[in-house]
């Protein structure tokens, strides 16, 4: 079957070609390790691409640390329309549960029918070596920023003067 991998941020996506039953997520980025440019070359023209887990204890299943995707050519972003040069593109998680942050990095995937529809995994955090990509079309990886404690004041939220509190307002906006 066929599958778009998609990694934002690293301007990876490529359509690989995979077995039509039984595949997963971990799968998926095994293929695109073993060919980078997929059936007809991936969309910015990456020569290379790669990925890291780790454990987060040693008892747990691996969780994806990093990921890349190097280029040997410019490119342009496909949104955007930014002109990117050369060279390796990678974002790695900033996540330690033993070190407090205000706010951490974690990947988080995402997979879409045929139609575009989002497809909930049966778990809210089901990892990507055991989740089944049957029925998938697209696999879509995003590095997320997590808070970890509010971001204002009281006081601050004060001074937002009826815009929304949900948002940080830069000075002079």
């Amino acid at each position: 079957m066929n599958i778009q991998l998609q990694v934002v941020g690293i301007f990876y996506n490529v359509m690989l070609t995979i077995p039509d039953t039984g595949q997963t997520v971990k799968d998926v980025m095994d293929a695109a390790r073993a060919n980078p440019g997929g059936n007809s070359g991936s969309i910015n023209g990456a020569a290379a691409f790669n990925y890291s887990t780790h454990l987060d204890t040693p008892t747990s299943t691996a969780t994806m640390s990093a990921i890349a995707a190097k280029y040997a050519s410019p490119f342009q972003s496909r949104v955007e329309r930014n002109h990117y040069p050369a060279g390796l593109y990678a974002l790695a998680e900033s996540f330690d549960p033993n070190i407090p942050k205000d706010q951490y990095t974690v990947w988080q995937y995402y997979l879409f029918d045929k139609n575009g529809v989002f497809m909930p995994g049966s778990q809210a955090a089901e990892s990507f070596v055991s989740r089944s990509v049957d029925n998938v079309s697209r696999v879509t990886w995003r590095l997320v920023t997590i808070l970890g404690g509010p971001t204002s004041t009281e006081a601050e939220l004060k001074t937002l003067s009826g815009r929304n509190p949900a948002v940080r307002v830069a000075p002079g906006a």
